[in-house]
């Protein structure tokens, strides 16, 4: 009786190792599939933050443009006026 349960012992320790090892598997797999999800949201996102860094500077620049022209505008109807 004795032997009988120590060779059953002994079947299950390599089964209950290889399903450890198929858990951890999944959960390895799980991970790496959440973090590639997570690395093309922060790919998407600085994408975006790019593309709206880009639009600043160009409304930068037509500001900047507007308050010359203006400026200009002031200047002349100041020089035509007095």
């Amino acid at each position: 009786m004795r032997k009988r349960r120590k060779l059953n012992e002994v079947n299950v320790i390599p089964s209950v190792f290889f399903t450890s090892s198929q858990q951890a598997s999944m959960q390895v797999e799980s991970l790496q599939e959440q973090l590639s999800g997570v690395v093309k949201q922060r790919d998407d996102a600085l994408a975006h933050l790019r593309t709206s860094q880009e639009q600043v500077n160009q409304y930068a620049v037509s500001l900047s443009n507007l308050q010359m022209v203006l400026e200009q505008f002031q200047q002349g109807k100041s020089a035509t006026s007095g």
